[in-house]
C-alpha cells in the first residue's frame, strides 16, 4: 500500500499551493485545503471507510483546488490533470487516479458524488456550512468572489447565501446528524440580517 507516500504527496502540493496560488483566492487556499483535509479524515472516521480508500481520500484532498493555479474556470477537470501527473510519478495504478479525480470531480458544484469516498469529499468540501466558523469561512468567498469579477453587495451575498444554504444537502450519515442542525441555524440567522 502506498500510505507512506502521503507525507511527500502532501509537501509537494502544499508548496505548489503556497507558492502557486493566486493572492486574490482568500478562500480557495491553502488554509482551506488544510481544514477540508481535517474535515475529510474526521467524516471518514466516521464512515468506517478502508485505509486504502481513506489514504486516496487525503491524497484527492490534498489536489481538489489544485486547478486554481491555473484556471478557476472547471478548475476541478484542471486539478485532475496535474493530480494525474503526479501521482503517476508516484506509481498510482490508474484505478487509483481514477478514484482520485472522482472524488476531485465530486466537488464540483452542484455536487453529484456516486460513492461513499465521493460523498465525504463532496461534504467535507462545504463542511464549514454546518459550523461555528460558517460566518469566518463565507466572508473569505464573499471577498474571494468580489475581488476575481463580481462586485456584490452584503445583502446580495446574503441572499445567495440563503439560497445556496437552502439547496445544499450533505451525503453522509455523520454530516446529517451533527452538521446539518447547525447549517439550519446558521441559514436562520442569514434570513434575520
Amino acid at each position: 500500500m502506498k500510505t507512506g507516500l502521503f507525507p511527500k504527496i502532501k509537501e509537494k502540493v502544499i508548496h505548489i499551493l503556497s507558492t502557486e496560488l493566486p493572492a486574490y483566492l482568500k478562500y480557495h487556499s491553502v488554509e482551506h485545503t488544510l481544514y477540508v483535509l481535517h474535515a475529510a479524515e474526521t467524516i471518514a472516521a466516521n464512515e468506517g471507510i478502508s485505509e486504502e480508500n481513506k489514504f486516496l481520500l487525503q491524497v484527492a484532498v490534498l489536489y481538489h483546488d489544485i486547478g486554481f493555479i491555473h484556471t478557476s474556470q472547471n478548475h476541478e477537470e484542471e486539478g485532475c490533470k496535474i493530480a494525474t501527473g503526479h501521482l503517476q510519478l508516484f506509481g498510482f495504478s490508474n484505478d487509483e487516479i481514477s478514484k482520485v479525480c472522482g472524488m476531485i470531480m465530486a466537488t464540483k458544484l452542484p455536487q453529484t458524488p456516486g460513492s461513499l469516498i465521493e460523498e465525504i469529499i463532496a461534504d467535507a468540501d462545504l463542511e464549514y456550512l454546518g459550523t461555528d466558523r460558517f460566518s469566518i469561512i463565507s466572508e473569505k468567498l464573499f471577498e474571494e468572489i468580489n475581488l476575481i469579477n463580481n462586485q456584490i453587495s452584503v445583502q446580495e451575498w446574503n441572499e445567495i447565501q440563503v439560497k445556496f444554504l437552502s439547496n445544499h444537502h450533505y451525503f453522509t450519515s455523520y454530516c446529517r446528524q451533527y452538521k446539518e442542525p447547525k447549517k439550519v441555524l446558521n441559514m436562520r440567522n442569514l434570513k434575520n440580517i
